[in-house]
């Protein structure tokens, strides 16, 4: 998948979701290991390694400020912007703006957040 379809993605979400932000991770360098529990059951039992590391539960990006921060940090280091949302019960908007990068738009904070780290992360790819 490309990044410039995983961002269209995220910026036509309007609610979280777990599907998408495996598809980030997988984007930004997360792996995942899968091992079976139990054959006869079929059960699974998937690990994420970020940096080498288990992590155990991947992220919820889509769904936390905290963890779309973490992985804008991861993406692009240190940053200055900020945040602006308008929502009411019908519309929400939700707003970033990075120095040096275009502003984002999402239903929510933290998609819109997801959608400015996946921008970087292209920007950086084309530098290369």
């Amino acid at each position: 998948m490309l990044i410039s379809d995983l961002i269209e993605e995220i910026e036509a979400l309007k609610r979280a979701n777990r599907d998408v932000d495996v598809k980030i991770a997988l984007t930004v360098g997360w792996q995942r290991k899968v091992e079976l529990e139990n054959q006869r059951e079929g059960s699974r039992n998937v690990v994420w390694y970020w940096q080498g590391e288990a992590t155990g539960k991947l992220p919820p990006f889509t769904a936390s400020v905290d963890a779309a921060l973490q992985l804008l940090g991861a993406v692009c280091g240190r940053f200055v912007g900020g945040i602006s949302w308008v929502g009411d019960k019908d519309e929400k908007l939700a707003t970033v703006s990075i120095v040096g990068h275009k502003y984002c738009h999402a239903s929510t904070p933290a998609l819109a957040l997801c959608a400015t780290a996946l921008r970087i992360k292209q920007s950086h790819l084309n530098d290369d």
